[in-house]
C-alpha cells in the first residue's frame, strides 16, 4: 500500500484478516470529517478520505506524523500524530477535543477526535477508524453564545441586584422615594406609605396628585410637565397630605433614568421635608410683615383687624384680637378667616359668647394671667369637655379645631389683651416655636397699641390744655369784668348810694372765685410736683362737715336747694388734716349745689362703716352719663369741655379730691343711675388707729 492512496487494494478478494477499503471507499469519500485507517500492522496511515487529505496533506516520502495535538490549554499529549499509533488501536475514544496543528503547519484548529478499533472475528484489532471534525467554528459560536448568554446573565443579575441596591438605599434615607415607569408609580418606599397612607396599588392606579395641596397642585404640575416633556431632572416644593389630614412642606426633586443606549426608561422621585424649615421662613416673614403693619398706623382696632387677617392662611386657619377694657372687660376687635362666611361666623360666635376674665382657660385665663397657653392637639373629646355648653359646642365642634395659640398682650408687666391662633381644617399643629412667636407678635400688638392710646393721650392732652388755657381765660376774665367795672363806677361816684353796697357784694364774691381758682391752680401744682403736705392730727368729721356746710349754705338757700346732713351717733374721728378734709367736703358739696336744679336735695351724712368712716354727698341733680364715670376724677376733664357750658369751674375740684383723699389713705367713689337721675359721691377713710395697724 502506498504512502498516499486514493482507493483500495488492487486485489479483488480480500483474505480474512486483511483490510478491504473498496467496501468503504464510497461512504467515507463523501463524509464532511476527517476519515483515516490505520493500519494495526504497521500503524500507519492506510488511507484518508478526501476531507482528511484537505486538511492534513502528507508531503511525498512524509511517512507521518498527520498532527500534533495539545489538550486545549494545555501541555501536548503526544509529538507525534499516533505515537507507536497502536496506542489508538487499543481503545476507543470518543469526541474528545484536542488543539491541533497540522504538519504544514498553521493555526491551531479546535478539533473533535473519535477512534474506534476494529477487529476480526477472533477479536483481534487490524485497524482503527479515526474520525477528525474540525469544531473551531461550532466551539467558537457555541463559546460566543455561551459569553452572551453570561453577559445576559451578569446584566440580569446585576440590574437584579442595582434595583435591589436601590431599594435598599430608597429605604434607608429620610427622604420619601418613588419610581414610575411607562407613566405608572411602580415603587414607594415605606416612610412614604406610613406618612400618606396610600399603597403601592393605589398609588399605581391613582398617581400621587391626590396627596398634594390643591393649593399648590396647579404650579407642582405645570413644573412637572416641562420637566417631563424635556426629559430633564426638575424640582419643585408643596405640601403634602398625612394619613391624619395634616399637610406638611415638601422638596420634590425628580430624575429620568436611561439605558445604555441613552433612552429613558423610569424616572426617580425624592421629597425632603422642609416643613421646619418653610415654617420657620413664614413665620419670619409674617413677623416682618405684622411688625410693618402695627407701626404703619395709630388706629389701633384697625391695625390689629389687618394683623389679624395676615395670619391666615399661612399661620392659622383662625385668628382673633381682644382688648382687655375698663373694669375687666374683654372686646373682640378682629377676627379673620380666609373664608368671610366663616369670618362672619366668628363675630357672630363672639357676639353670643363673649369672652369673660374669669373664664378657667382660653382669653380670660391669658388675660388674667399673663400667661400664654398652647394647646398643640385637640380633639373632640376635649372640645366637649372644655366647652360645656351644648348650645356653644353645637357651633365649634363642627370647626374641628385642632391645635390652638392664645398670647399675651404684655407692656412693662400690664396686659392690654391677647392674641388667638387656631389650626383647624389645615390639620396643622403648633409647636413651641410658633409659640414664640405669637408671643413676640402680642408684645409688639401691645406695643401698637400703647403708643397709639398715647397719642391719643398726647391729642387729648393737647386739647385739653387749649380748653384749659380757654376755660381759665373765661373763668378769670368774667368775674373781672365785674370787679373792673363796678370799681370804676365807684371811683367815678356815678353809682348811686343805694347801689353801692351791692357792688360791693358783688366784687367781693367775685374776688372770691379768682382766689379760688388760683388756689385750686396752686393745688394742682403742688400735686404734680408733690410739694402738697398734710398736718395730720386726730380730725372728728363731724366738725369738719359742720365747717364745710356753713360755707356752702348760702348758695344752697340762694338756688333753692334743700341741704341735710346726717352724722352717725359716736365717734367718727379719722387721723387727717382738718383744712384739707374740709376742702373735700365743701369741694363735693360746692359740685353737688352747682349741678343741682332748684327745687332740688343735697344730703350729706357721715356713717361708720367697720374700719373705714364714710363720708357721702348726694344730689338729686343733673346726674352722670355712665361713659363719663371713669373720668371723673381726671384733671381737667369736664363733660362739657367748651366755653359757652352752663356751669363755671376748671375742672379741678374732683381731681383734688381724689388725690387729697388718696394722701390721707382712703378712697372717692362715684356712681349714677345715669343722666338726670342724680349723683352720689362716697369718701372712705381709715377710722382713727388703722393706719398703724
Amino acid at each position: 500500500m502506498s504512502a498516499r492512496s486514493t482507493g483500495p487494494p488492487a486485489h479483488a478478494d480480500p483474505q480474512p484478516g486483511t483490510l478491504d477499503l473498496r467496501a468503504l471507499e464510497q461512504a467515507m469519500e463523501q463524509l464532511p470529517e476527517a476519515v483515516i485507517l490505520v493500519d494495526a500492522a504497521s500503524g500507519r496511515r492506510a488511507w484518508a478520505n478526501a476531507r482528511a487529505r484537505d486538511l492534513f496533506p502528507q508531503r511525498p516520502g512524509q511517512a507521518g506524523p498527520l498532527l500534533r495535538l495539545w489538550r486545549p490549554g494545555g501541555p501536548a499529549i503526544a509529538r507525534d500524530a499516533f505515537p507507536g499509533a497502536r496506542s489508538l488501536l487499543g481503545e476507543t475514544i470518543r469526541g474528545e477535543l484536542f488543539e491541533a496543528e497540522s504538519a504544514a503547519g498553521g493555526d491551531r484548529s479546535l478539533i473533535s477526535v473519535q477512534a474506534r478499533p476494529l477487529r476480526d472475528e477472533g477479536g483481534r484489532i487490524y485497524a482503527a477508524v479515526v474520525v477528525f471534525e474540525d469544531v473551531t467554528a461550532r466551539e467558537r459560536a457555541r463559546a460566543e453564545r455561551d459569553a452572551l448568554f453570561a453577559q445576559a446573565h451578569a446584566a440580569q443579575a446585576s440590574a437584579e441586584q442595582s434595583e435591589q441596591d436601590f431599594r435598599g438605599l430608597a429605604e434607608s434615607i429620610p427622604q420619601f422615594v418613588w419610581a414610575m415607569r411607562d407613566g405608572r408609580i411602580d415603587f414607594l418606599n415605606r416612610r412614604f406609605i406610613d406618612y400618606t397612607g396610600i399603597d403601592l396599588e393605589r398609588a399605581a392606579r391613582e398617581g400621587l396628585d391626590q396627596v398634594v395641596h390643591p393649593e399648590d397642585l396647579p404650579a407642582a404640575q405645570r413644573v412637572r410637565d416641562v420637566g417631563r416633556a424635556r426629559e430633564e431632572a426638575f424640582t419643585t416644593e408643596y405640601r403634602l397630605r398625612g394619613r391624619d389630614g395634616s399637610y406638611r412642606w415638601f422638596l420634590a426633586r425628580s430624575v429620568p433614568t436611561r439605558d445604555a443606549g441613552g433612552k429613558r426608561v423610569r424616572w426617580f422621585g425624592t421629597a425632603t421635608d422642609i416643613d421646619e424649615q418653610k415654617r420657620a421662613a413664614q413665620r419670619s416673614a409674617f413677623l416682618s410683615a405684622a411688625s410693618k403693619r402695627l407701626s404703619s398706623s395709630l388706629d389701633y382696632e384697625e391695625t390689629l383687624g389687618s394683623v389679624a387677617q395676615l395670619a391666615v392662611p399661612d399661620f392659622a386657619d383662625w385668628a382673633t384680637v381682644d382688648l382687655l377694657g375698663p373694669e375687666g372687660a374683654i372686646r373682640r376687635v378682629a377676627v379673620a378667616h380666609v373664608d368671610p362666611e366663616k369670618t362672619s361666623l366668628g363675630w357672630e360666635f363672639s357676639r353670643k359668647f363673649p369672652s369673660e376674665l374669669q373664664s378657667p382657660g382660653g382669653v380670660g385665663k391669658v388675660v388674667r394671667t399673663g400667661e400664654p397657653e398652647l394647646v398643640p392637639t385637640i380633639t373632640d373629646e376635649m372640645m366637649v369637655k372644655g366647652v360645656g355648653d351644648p348650645e356653644k359646642l353645637k357651633v365649634v365642634l363642627p370647626l374641628r379645631f385642632r391645635s390652638l395659640i392664645t398670647a399675651p398682650m404684655t407692656l412693662h408687666g400690664r396686659v392690654l389683651g391677647a392674641v388667638t391662633f387656631v389650626q383647624a381644617e389645615s390639620g396643622r399643629h403648633y409647636s413651641e416655636r410658633d409659640l414664640e412667636l405669637a408671643v413676640e407678635v402680642g408684645r409688639r400688638a401691645a406695643v401698637a397699641v400703647e403708643n397709639a392710646r398715647l397719642f391719643r393721650d398726647s391729642e387729648a392732652a393737647n386739647r385739653a390744655k387749649d380748653e384749659l388755657l380757654a376755660t381759665v381765660s373765661h373763668e378769670l376774665r368774667t368775674p373781672l369784668t365785674a370787679v373792673l367795672g363796678y370799681t370804676r363806677m365807684l371811683r367815678s361816684g356815678t353809682l348811686p348810694e343805694e347801689r353801692r353796697a351791692k357792688a360791693l357784694e358783688v366784687i367781693d364774691r367775685n374776688v372770691r372765685l379768682q382766689a379760688q381758682l388760683v388756689e385750686d391752680l396752686l393745688d394742682i401744682s403742688r400735686i404734680v410736683s408733690g410739694k402738697l403736705r398734710l398736718h395730720l392730727d386726730r380730725v372728728e368729721l363731724a366738725d369738719v362737715v359742720s365747717a364745710a356746710l356753713a360755707v356752702v349754705r348760702p348758695a344752697a338757700e340762694a338756688k333753692g336747694i334743700a341741704l341735710t346732713a346726717k352724722v352717725a351717733p359716736g365717734s367718727n374721728a379719722v387721723r387727717g388734716d382738718f383744712d384739707r378734709l374740709q376742702q373735700v367736703a365743701w369741694n363735693l358739696l360746692s359740685n353737688a349745689i352747682k349741678f343741682t336744679a332748684s327745687g332740688g336735695n343735697v344730703e350729706l351724712s357721715v356713717r361708720r362703716a367697720e374700719d373705714q368712716v364714710e363720708l357721702v354727698v348726694a344730689d338729686t341733680g343733673e346726674g352722670i352719663a355712665p361713659t363719663a364715670l371713669p373720668y371723673l376724677f381726671e384733671r381737667f376733664w369736664q363733660a362739657d369741655p367748651s366755653s359757652t357750658r352752663a356751669h363755671g369751674g376748671l375742672g379741678l375740684g374732683l381731681a383734688i379730691v381724689r388725690h387729697l383723699v388718696e394722701l390721707h389713705g382712703g378712697t372717692v367713689a362715684a356712681r349714677s343711675e345715669g343722666v338726670g337721675k342724680g349723683a352720689v359721691f362716697t369718701v372712705s377713710l381709715p377710722a382713727f388707729g388703722q393706719q398703724a395697724r
